[in-house]
């Protein structure tokens, strides 16, 4: 059977309400745009980009069919999150669709299913591979005409992204169904997408590129706009040689814990990690000690990692780190050890340092390192998971680009 697009025809069919297992959206009908927060789920927000969210127009939609009977189709809208004013991590919690048609072949149902996606570019360039999945449902919507359809599909759109949703019904030839999404002409905010390979539409191409611009799907999506983590505090202190850093948490949600990440030079690196609370709704208090500090001006944030891998960074907290007065070796914490410690030290001028570990009969143990340090306060990790228990001696050496030089010994006890 020849496959085109073509308008459906509901004077072939008994038009019904039907409202058996469904619910009519409980987002009042005179938010016609932008964020509706449902009344009868105060935290919950909707989003639509239908200026009409709750109207089908009977014979309005078309899909990838022969005979009425469709082939693969795949519907879309991209719902960009800033354009709702949603600045944070957006956890999905329901779509609903108008339907203009379902009749299935048998047995009442047929298979359609709804998947979350977010899009790395504006959609749909970069189709497919810009779109990573972020949740989907396999479902089976009962036969009904002219309603609103509900999937409890859920899935967690990182703050700042494109959320974009696929209904797709598989080829119902064989098994005799008919489904053509609900929509109406009455305005939308962005455009409508439809995908039918075959059609010869193998991108989502706007409904009104392929001549029917009055084609505007009704769709709507429901969830909660939540701050992961609330952040009370952030601080940065110079500590004599160290950067303490302390930052406190009022509440947290699925929190994994926090990158500390620092620039001296506008790029950011991570230098350690520290474990969140995981969900909790108390005060927490963190601190995290950078041990490799350089003079001048520095910058810490933090990069909060939730446990699905969605992350939020902090502001930025800036520090002017002044140069030491002298040259100094610090006795190396902890102290004793086993099997680690870390050994630090500053420097007035850039040097090459030079730092050695000895045993007790004066035997070189390892070189913890040789090479050029910048001016400011540094650290090193020295592992004597090689060693047998008892007292060493670590000595550094010295040598600023102006000529200066200095020497110091200081012991250490390894306890295994």
């Amino acid at each position: 059977m020849f496959k085109s697009f073509t308008l459906l025809f509901a004077l072939m069919f008994a038009v019904v309400v039907y409202a058996q297992n469904f619910t009519v959206s409980p987002s009042p009908a005179t938010e016609t745009s932008g964020q509706m927060v449902q009344p009868f789920a105060p935290n919950s927000t909707t989003i639509t980009e239908s200026v009409d969210p709750v109207t089908i127009v009977s014979q309005n939609s078309v899909s990838c069919n022969a005979g009425g009977l469709h082939a693969d189709n795949s519907y879309f809208r991209c719902f960009t999150l800033s354009d709702f004013g949603i600045t944070d991590q957006f956890t999905v919690s329901s779509v609903q669709i108008g339907v203009e048609q379902a009749i299935s072949g048998s047995g009442g149902t047929q298979p359609v299913s709804c998947r979350l996606y977010t899009s790395s570019q504006p959609f749909p360039n970069g189709y497919p591979g810009s779109l990573t999945q972020i949740g989907f449902i396999d479902d089976n919507v009962p036969d009904q005409s002219l309603s609103l359809y509900t999937f409890n599909v859920s899935g967690v759109a990182p703050a700042g992204s494109r959320l974009v949703v696929e209904i797709f019904t598989p080829d119902g030839q064989t098994a005799g169904n008919s489904f053509f999404i609900g929509s109406n002409s009455a305005g939308e905010t962005a455009p409508s997408y439809i995908l039918a390979a075959d059609c010869s539409i193998t991108v989502p191409t706007p409904t009104g590129n392929i001549g029917f611009p009055n084609m505007q799907i009704v769709m709507s999506v429901t969830g909660d706009e939540t701050v992961p983590v609330e952040l009370t505090s952030f601080n940065a202190f110079d500590t004599r040689g160290t950067v303490k850093l302390e930052w406190t948490t009022s509440t947290e949600t699925n929190n994994r814990g926090f990158e500390i990440q620092k620039s001296a030079n506008g790029t950011f690196y991570t230098i350690g990690f520290v474990k969140g609370q995981g969900t909790t709704t108390e005060s927490h208090s963190y601190s995290f000690v950078d041990n490799s500090v350089s003079t001048g001006m520095t910058s810490y944030r933090l990069k909060q990692i939730d446990l699905n891998g969605a992350f939020k960074y902090s502001d930025v907290v800036n520090l002017n780190v002044d140069a030491p007065a002298n040259y100094q070796l610090s006795q190396n914490y902890p102290n004793p050890f086993n099997p680690s410690t870390q050994i630090s030290f500053a420097l007035p001028v850039d040097a090459g340092v030079n730092i050695t570990v000895y045993n007790m009969l004066g035997q070189e143990m390892t070189q913890l390192t040789n090479q050029n340090f910048t001016t400011g306060n540094h650290s090193v990790n020295f592992s004597a998971s090689k060693l047998s228990s008892g007292l060493y001696f670590y000595v550094l050496k010295a040598t600023g680009v102006d000529g200066s030089s200095f020497t110091a010994t200081k012991k250490m006890m390894l306890m295994k």
